[in-house]
């Protein structure tokens, strides 16, 4: 019965493994991947602006304790490089001592200078004596190459070290102002919003002043119908009132002058 059971989970998964496969296979594996994407984006797209610059400042600001800390491990690197020189100093001072002695001393087994120690020949222990010291100078020797390649090898990676903590505080002090001129790019656009919601509706404007036409259009209507309606109750007649004639007479002395008048004059009196 178990063996049963194993088996046929073992079917249902080989069987589920397989539709996963066709349906990544098919059009509907391309729906599916579309739509997560598509969930993804517009989740993304709803969290605020703001919220964003600050998440990106708290992960720049996340940056100091590193970059500290390098400045540390940097600063103990080069503590011991000033070790390793100051080192690699006295060994310098200590082979040629060292030197010096050998020197001086090979110098006096060329000039005959010691043939006895305690009354016996001491050729051969003279010679044990550089030998032990010519092995001591180029042990040392062997040493202080060993520190200047060591020496030379930390002097590179603090250097390496310099270069990437500098690149680092170059980057930080550029994403910093970055997110400065993001985030004043964001107060722009909000002051600009906060401006265009107290923009009154132009279209609202226009109908106002078209009712207030229609209006004043409709009192003149009125007013003339009353005006009309009052002349037909006076004299029984719709037209326009006749013009007033004025005193002719002057608008013609006016316009001719007062010689009109003496000539008209004269001649009424040879009549």
């Amino acid at each position: 019965m178990l063996f049963n059971l194993i088996k046929k989970a073992a079917v249902v998964a080989v069987l589920g493994g397989v539709g996963l496969t066709a349906m990544k296979a098919t059009s509907a594996g391309s729906y599916l991947s579309t739509a997560v994407s598509k969930a993804r984006q517009v989740a993304s797209d709803a969290v605020p602006v703001q919220f964003e610059i600050d998440r990106a400042r708290h992960e720049v600001d996340a940056l100091t304790p590193a970059i500290r800390q390098h400045i540390e491990q940097m600063a103990r690197a080069e503590e011991d490089v000033r070790t390793l020189e100051s080192d690699i100093s006295e060994t310098l001072a200590n082979l040629g001592k060292q030197k010096t002695s050998l020197l001086a001393l090979r110098k006096q087994v060329d000039s005959g200078q010691i043939h006895q120690v305690s009354g016996s020949d001491s050729t051969r222990q003279i010679q044990e004596s550089l030998r032990n010291r010519l092995e001591t100078y180029n042990r040392c020797e062997r040493i202080l190459d060993e520190k200047k390649a060591t020496l030379a090898s930390r002097q590179k990676v603090v250097e390496s070290a310099r270069e990437h903590l500098t690149v680092i505080a170059t980057q930080k002090k550029a994403l910093e102002a970055k997110i400065e001129e993001i985030e004043a790019r964001l107060a722009a656009i909000e002051a600009s919003n906060a401006k265009n919601q107290f923009h009154f509706d132009g279209s609202a404007l226009a109908r106002a002043r078209q009712s207030v036409a229609d209006l004043d259009r409709r009192l003149n209507v009125v007013s003339r119908v009353s005006e009309m309606e009052g002349r037909l109750v006076e004299d029984g007649t719709l037209g326009p009132l006749p013009a007033p004639l004025g005193d002719v007479a002057k608008e013609i002395d006016a316009k001719f002058g007062s010689k009109t008048t003496e000539t008209v004059a004269t001649g009424s009196a040879k009549l």
